[in-house]
């Protein structure tokens, strides 16, 4: 809630924004009817639950008479119960001491009531008159407590002390409790920045030189991007890759800078994020950027909990790939002996799909995959007959396939889309009936004897031209409304759905291409089998090689003994433990119990799931063998025997504190910067090193005269300063770039509302250069308003 001002009724404090909490040391009843009168009438102006604890030297009874002078409807408010005035021992006091959960749960009460009552928040006071010195410690947690509770939340709350009830210890323990505090000064009031408050200041600075240094110091692509896709900061390894310096990555356009496209890509990991809010992980490869890499993005949230972008990560996988690819093609040398041993004497064969396969079987197999994915598919031989299939729809079976010129278009159709298909892959076509085919061949010794096909579908983003479809149905003397009804039923399919199920169907063809191959001919020959069985040890060696050398630890689960049948070494030098340790640690959930008691509800949750879905993806806190706690990264696939029985979960860990060390640093890093910014009374702002204005806190609002959206984006020339205020201001930013030092100045004009502002720097803290960035404090000291 920070940032949000309200009126504070007191002039010596000004406008506050919720989640203020601060205090007022007095000496007489005189002093408190100055502050406590206008604060609570600002509150009940401006919709605000307001609840005053008052107690000696003013009463009930005199508060109300004070504050009716200066609301004379004061009345018709404590009628409807816009403000309570109670006394202590209703708040604050339970059996004559001090209670602090009754205090805590009368102060939540009132907020509640306030929420729920439509009320823009509660505003609270109390005078601390009533408080003993054997209450004093209690007291002092409960205003830390309350310090720390209300910043998030649209609330206001004072406290007032009799200064002739504090000794030196008090006032220190009082003011350390508060934001800032009120004390008068002959007869003027005047408000004192609490020292936690500066501490404060000064860890953040130190914060955000660690976090430049952390930012900037990791090898992996990291980019801070908001939710409209602009950079708002690039570490220097992301910079690189782009060809450019860091600082001139903010405010690119991500999907522009790296894909050079007009909008983010479908896969892109940053789009699910911002569509649901969670962390996404995704394999990408990029011409621009060189290679393979694996994207992840976690969420950014500001104070309120609203999504503001994420952390994108990138890491090279580029060597992991070629370490893959030259195993795949170790495997694919293999697999090519092994066909050329089962290759025929005879290169052509005369013989019909049907008298080489099972028919029936294949039926029963394609019944099974269509329970399961409800993808449709057919076999066909090249005559266009329908060996097998599944999944046809209505619109064929009632109506194309039943009508003579229809039907034809159907076999034409088939016939047309069987030829010329290259193998491996499939082909899609749109039937002369209008709706959506695709098809993979069948081949046997290199002749095509026939095809699997997928179809009668439409794109699920693509329209329908129903008055075409209407059309249709009279042509070929449909009834109207059921061929509408039937084409309705259809089913609507993603493209990723029909990649997904032809990659099983083209995998399908190829097994039936190799089976029926098989019952033709079998020709082997021992010497050439000893070589084929020594080329595929050697590929497995070197896919072990591949996974023993890793980072990441491969490993392999049998659901049957509950032991890994497979683990990679490298476990070992993740967690600690060897893989006969990680082994003897399965028996009675040991390994599991080594999960942080946190993590353990979702672990346990999406393990379930992925029994059903067939693969997961966790991350996790496990305690290592050193009694530390690693983040690890588990990547996994469900693998179930022909019966549909779980085996095998078989999958990738890797390590990745580090990536979350650097995330929640990163994190830290900008909520405590936007903290310290969005409550300070001095104008904070953040220009580019084309001098346009990134960002300024609540207190520049009234200065500048303007709301943020017509600021952010333009320089001090586009706002309406005069040319030579303009030429000295960004004469000491271009000190600031090339310098990297701070610059001081002192500096005053009339703005385009009107407002003469005359401002000089805060003494050590003035400007100061974050990579392609200014940022600077200004004391304002004086503001004069013209007519």
């Amino acid at each position: 809630m920070k940032g949000q001002n309200r009126e504070s009724g007191i002039d010596a404090i000004g406008d506050i924004p919720w989640g203020t909490h601060f205090c007022q040391f007095y000496q007489t009843k005189e002093d408190l009817i100055e502050i406590f009168i206008p604060y609570f009438k600002a509150g009940l102006e401006n919709n605000e639950l307001c609840l005053w604890i008052t107690s000696e030297p003013l009463g009930i009874e005199e508060a109300k008479k004070f504050l009716k002078k200066a609301v004379p409807d004061i009345e018709i408010y404590l009628e409807k119960g816009q403000i309570e005035i109670i006394p202590e021992t209703f708040f604050y006091l339970e059996n004559g001491a001090f209670d602090s959960s009754r205090a805590l749960n009368k102060g939540t009460e009132g907020f509640n009531r306030a929420i729920n009552n439509g009320y823009c928040g509660l505003r609270s006071g109390g005078n601390i008159s009533w408080l003993k010195k054997t209450d004093w410690d209690n007291f002092t947690g409960y205003e830390e407590k309350i310090d720390s509770a209300i910043g998030n939340c649209r609330i206001i709350s004072m406290c007032a002390y009799s200064l002739d009830n504090c000794n030196a210890t008090d006032i220190i323990d009082v003011v350390a409790n508060h934001q800032f505090t009120l004390i008068k000064k002959g007869r003027r009031w005047e408000k004192i920045e609490s020292p936690k408050r500066k501490k404060a200041e000064e860890a953040v600075i130190q914060a955000t030189k660690n976090w430049e240094y952390t930012f900037d110091s990791v090898p992996d692509l990291i980019a801070i991007i908001d939710t409209e896709y602009r950079i708002i900061r690039a570490n220097r390894a992301m910079a690189a890759r782009l060809g450019m310096e860091a600082k001139e990555c903010t405010g690119l356009t991500c999907y522009r800078a790296i894909h050079g496209t007009d909008g983010p890509p479908s896969f892109c990991p940053h789009r699910q994020l911002i569509k649901d809010g969670l962390e996404h992980t995704a394999e990408v490869f990029e011409d621009f950027l060189k290679g393979y890499f694996l994207v992840s993005v976690s969420p950014l949230h500001d104070l309120g909990g609203k999504l503001i972008g994420s952390v994108h990560v990138a890491r090279d996988i580029n060597e992991r790939k070629k370490a893959e690819d030259a195993l795949r093609r170790s495997e694919q040398h293999a697999r090519l002996k092994l066909e050329k041993i089962l290759s025929p004497v005879n290169d052509t064969y005369d013989f019909e799909l049907s008298e080489i396969i099972d028919v029936p079987v294949i039926q029963s197999l394609m019944d099974d995959f269509y329970k399961l994915t409800s993808f449709p598919a057919g076999l066909n031989d090249l005559k266009g007959n329908v060996l097998a299939c599944v999944g046809w729809q209505e619109i064929c079976t009632r109506f194309h396939r039943v009508h003579p010129e229809t039907c034809r278009h159907c076999i034409e159709s088939d016939m047309e889309l069987s030829r010329g298909p290259t193998p491996g892959k499939y082909r899609m076509y749109k039937c002369k009936n209008n709706l959506w085919d695709v098809v993979t061949p069948i081949m046997v010794a290199g002749q095509q004897v026939g095809s699997i096909f997928s179809g009668q579908f439409f794109f699920e983003d693509e329209s329908l031209d129903y008055e075409f479809f209407r059309s249709q149905a009279r042509k070929y003397g449909f009834d109207e409304d059921e061929y509408i009804s039937a084409l309705e039923k259809v089913p609507r399919l993603s493209r990723e759905t029909v990649d997904a199920g032809m990659a099983f169907l083209m995998g399908f063809a190829n097994i039936l291409s190799q089976l029926s191959y098989g019952n033709l001919k079998l020709a082997q020959s021992l010497a050439e089998r000893d070589s084929l069985v020594a080329a595929l040890q050697e590929s497995d060696e070197r896919f072990r090689s591949v996974l023993e050398n890793s980072l990441d630890s491969a490993y392999r689960m049998d659901f049957q003994n509950n032991h890994f049948d497979y683990m990679s070494p490298v476990i070992e030098q993740i967690t600690g433990f060897s893989v006969r340790e990680i082994n003897a640690m399965t028996i009675n959930n040991g390994l599991l119990n080594r999960i942080h008691s946190d993590d353990r509800p979702l672990v346990d949750q999406e393990s379930a799931q992925s029994l059903v879905e067939g693969f997961g993806a966790q991350e996790y806190r496990f305690k290592c063998k050193d009694g530390k706690y690693r983040w690890l990264a588990d990547h996994f696939s469900i693998i179930k025997d022909k019966t549909g029985t779980t085996r095998f979960r078989a999958g990738i860990v890797r390590d990745i504190t580090e990536k979350k060390q650097a995330e929640e640093a990163l994190i830290r890093s900008e909520n405590n910067f936007r903290t310290l910014a969005e409550n300070s009374p001095d104008i904070i702002s953040r220009f580019d090193r084309q001098n346009r204005h990134i960002y300024f806190n609540p207190a520049a609002e009234e200065p500048y005269g303007r709301p943020p959206e017509e600021i952010i984006g333009k320089t001090h020339s586009e706002l309406g300063m005069d040319p030579e205020k303009v030429k000295f201001w960004e004469s000491h930013h271009e000190k600031v770039f090339a310098t990297g030092k701070p610059e001081s100045m002192e500096f005053g004009y009339i703005s385009s509302q009107g407002v003469t502002i005359q401002v000089e720097p805060l003494k050590g803290y003035n400007f100061s250069s974050f990579r392609g960035k200014i940022a600077y404090k200004l004391n304002p000291i004086s503001f004069r308003y013209y007519a």
